[in-house]
């Protein structure tokens, strides 16, 4: 686990470190590139026993104007969360998610092909073992490239929570 932590640190390290050369090729600077980029979940059940099966469906979708690719996520899980699956399905307009990365409570990737209008879903299934706390939460951000004008990041982010129960 620690090797998966440390290589998902590289790989998050490089990109930031290629993203800020981008806009710069061959001498020459460029405009940035406008994106709206939009993330939500959904939750499934809302209210649960521990060591039920939770599955969180994450939707993302670049609004346009442009293309981005190789934008990238983060969902972070509850701490304590195990048996954790992750799946990705491409949907609209050629969008694809080529690379997950799974590590402690976290889920990060990137979506190499992300036209206008382009869509993904992330499924996410878990269990949580504890009764306390008695809610957990699931943050999935969507992460605008560096040199991109992002015209709404209000919707990049989005939280919500599963209410535990203890089995009786």
């Amino acid at each position: 686990k620690k090797i998966v932590t440390l290589s998902l640190r590289i790989f998050l390290i490089a990109t930031l470190i290629v993203q800020s050369f981008a806009p710069l090729v061959n001498n020459i600077a460029y405009a940035a590139w406008s994106v709206d980029l939009l993330t939500s979940v959904d939750i499934y059940p809302a209210t649960a026993n521990n060591w039920d099966q939770f599955t969180y469906v994450v939707y993302m979708r670049n609004d346009g104007p442009d293309s981005w690719n190789g934008t990238q996520f983060l969902s972070q899980l509850a701490t304590g969360a195990t048996n954790l699956a992750v799946s990705c399905t491409f949907t609209g307009n050629g969008a694809l998610c080529h690379t997950l990365f799974t590590g402690i409570n976290s889920i990060s990737g990137i979506i190499t092909t992300f036209p206008n209008n382009g869509e993904v879903r992330i499924t996410i299934t878990w269990r949580f073992p504890l009764i306390s706390p008695t809610s957990v939460p699931h943050v999935a951000t969507i992460i605008p490239p560096l040199w991109s004008s992002e015209t709404d990041s209000g919707n990049n982010t989005s939280i919500v929570s599963t209410t535990i129960t203890t089995l009786t």
